[in-house]
């Protein structure tokens, strides 16, 4: 009885050992405890932290792009061109998803305000990634590409952001006119 016990832990110890592993070589591997919704517990083995890494690869080298999508500013004296998937496109917007069915060609070209094309990219990566990082200046020409092809979650997430930055900018630009105007007896 103690010797299976022991080989127990030891087998426990090796699959821990196998997953923390297995994690660093393969880009984190996330396992939670959780219940299964019948009462009974469950594991939850989840790839999302490589699956994103994937992704983002998958954009910046171009492997297996079925589309070239061409940014131009209404002058045309700005063009980006982006190698992208149709399908990662579609499941992200469904903007993306009506103009890709009816397409009939690897090109699309897009005409954009010189200011939302500046970010674009950045646009681009947040649906193959689900994440951004972006500066203030870049947050409006980003809430309009999110609005325009209907990218709720980056929408929701800027409009959060700038408000955020908003009301920081403006405690701190009450705080520094505070600091400026003289303190008079008496007020």
């Amino acid at each position: 009885m103690v010797q299976q016990g022991v080989q127990t832990q030891a087998g426990m110890l090796f699959v821990a050992l196998c997953l923390h592993m297995g994690a660093a070589t393969a880009g984190m591997l996330k396992v939670d405890m959780t219940s299964d919704g019948n009462g009974g517990g469950g594991d939850t083995i989840s790839h999302s932290l490589t699956l994103v890494q994937r992704l983002e690869a998958l954009l910046l080298q171009g492997n297996g792009s079925d589309l070239s999508l061409r940014v131009e500013t209404p002058s045309a004296d700005e063009v980006k061109v982006i190698q992208a998937h149709s399908l990662v496109l579609s499941l992200q917007s469904p903007v993306f998803e009506e103009i890709l069915l009816s397409r009939n060609s690897s090109k699309l070209v897009l005409k954009e305000s010189s200011d939302c094309a500046a970010v674009f990219d950045k646009f681009i990566r947040y649906l193959y990634c689900g994440e951004i990082s972006l500066r203030l200046d870049q947050a409006t020409p980003l809430h309009k590409l999110a609005t325009k092809y209907q990218v709720t979650g980056l929408q929701q997430g800027i409009t959060q952001y700038m408000t955020q930055n908003l009301a920081r900018e403006s405690t701190s630009a009450t705080w520094r006119a505070g600091m400026s105007t003289p303190c008079r007896p008496g007020t």
